[in-house]
């Protein structure tokens, strides 16, 4: 989640006070300003949430939403700092709480919450104990997603050894093209089924080749080419 005219950590505006151009479609959502929110998915798609103004004549019906008390307890209206209209034809609300954080409510009760700068933090389930956390580094990257049933990702990425920022997942490297790329994925010894998934990347930047170790395999790996 962006949203529009708030700062971000590295202290710049992200659109300032002028309207931002998103999809040439010949109307109004062609447009976004700020306190609007775009929501961008894995694939680049963009859905724009429209920010509910104070004295916007929908705004009380938004309030009511019976979903804000369900997912936050009652009082709940009391957390939302501010609320979104949805696009046209998504069915899915958007609503910034007190914290600065964002929830992403779905049609079916599933919930994307996001950190405040827009990152993904958890989804919750239908079932309230069915959760997937995200875990980040002091420099802002993914380094940790934890299921609910103990199954845990590790992310290691390449750097320097002299980094500061070089934790135990990580792979040394001095190659510039391979500076802050995924070096590889592990699944913590918290599973049964330990083992490791190694990324290599071409002269241009690109994922070459995969290298798959299993925890039943005695260390022994297996890959190939992408």
């Amino acid at each position: 989640v962006v949203e529009l005219g708030a700062r971000r950590a590295a202290g710049r505006d992200v659109v300032g006070d002028v309207a931002l151009a998103l999809l040439d479609r010949g109307d109004a959502q062609d447009q976004a300003a700020p306190c609007d929110a775009l929501l961008i998915d894995g694939v680049g798609s963009v859905q724009l949430f429209r920010c509910i103004h104070p004295g916007d004549p929908t705004a009380g019906e938004v309030m009511r939403d019976p979903a804000v008390n369900q997912f936050l307890g009652v009082g709940g209206t009391n957390r939302v700092s501010r609320f979104y209209h949805s696009p046209p034809g998504v069915f899915s609300v958007l609503y910034k709480l007190s914290d600065g954080k964002f929830m992403l409510v779905m049609p079916d009760g599933s919930r994307v919450h996001f950190l405040p700068d827009g990152r993904l933090d958890r989804m919750v389930g239908i079932f309230s104990r069915s959760v997937v956390e995200c875990g980040y580094g002091a420099d802002g990257r993914l380094r940790t997603v934890t299921g609910d049933r103990g199954v845990r990702f590790e992310f290691g990425y390449y750097r320097r050894f002299s980094d500061p920022d070089f934790l135990a997942p990580d792979v040394s490297s001095s190659r510039v093209v391979e500076m802050g790329r995924v070096a590889r994925v592990r699944v913590s010894p918290i599973t049964a089924n330990v083992g490791d998934v190694s990324f290599t990347y071409d002269a241009d930047g690109s994922p070459m080749w995969l290298s798959v170790t299993a925890a039943n395999s005695g260390g022994a790996a297996y890959g190939g080419q992408l």
